[in-house]
């Protein structure tokens, strides 16, 4: 299952930990919507190579930003991200910012990736959904068509976790066609 989600976001870790780059849409789709964009903005990922990506994106638009995914010393980056206002964008990975902290001087969240957790992924959306927000909060969901993010996604709107149970009956679907 890991390595079919790394797949929808554009690479493959192999066995040895060598990562593998593959045809992706996902970093040119960002690209896109932050050709005009000027406010604050979330982006949340599970893989690292993901991460490193839209950094990528947000480098070449000369976009400033922080980064909290559990690498960096200083754990209360998110208060830089809040408070200064040439920080444009935050990227978090989820096991590090889905809880605890505040980001709405963000109204707008990405999800790059989806989270396997229900609870991990409703923690995060509240992450801008905060006391001291004042505009009406937007999230915006990356899906690689016609992959297991689909039915991820699915299960996510639906509060649900995307556990082995709903795998199994992803790989079952392709057994019958």
């Amino acid at each position: 299952m890991v390595k079919l989600r790394q797949l929808c976001s554009g690479h493959i870790k192999d066995e040895t930990g060598k990562v593998h780059k593959v045809k992706c849409a996902k970093p040119a789709a960002l690209d896109e919507f932050l050709e005009n964009w000027d406010k604050k903005l979330v982006i949340f990922a599970e893989f690292e190579e993901s991460i490193a990506d839209i950094c990528r994106v947000l480098d070449k638009r000369q976009i400033q930003y922080v980064t909290l995914d559990g690498r960096q010393r200083d754990k209360q980056v998110w208060k830089r991200f809040q408070s200064e206002t040439d920080i444009q964008v935050i990227v978090c990975q989820y096991r590090s910012a889905s809880a605890g902290i505040d980001l709405y001087a963000a109204d707008t969240m990405i999800f790059y990736e989806p989270t396997l957790s229900s609870q991990t992924f409703e923690q995060a959306c509240d992450r801008i959904h905060r006391a001291g927000q004042k505009e009406k909060c937007s999230y915006i969901l990356f899906e690689t068509a016609g992959t297991v993010e689909v039915k991820i996604w699915d299960a996510l709107m639906r509060h649900r976790d995307f556990n082995e149970t709903e795998f199994r009956d992803y790989i079952q679907s392709f057994k019958k066609e």
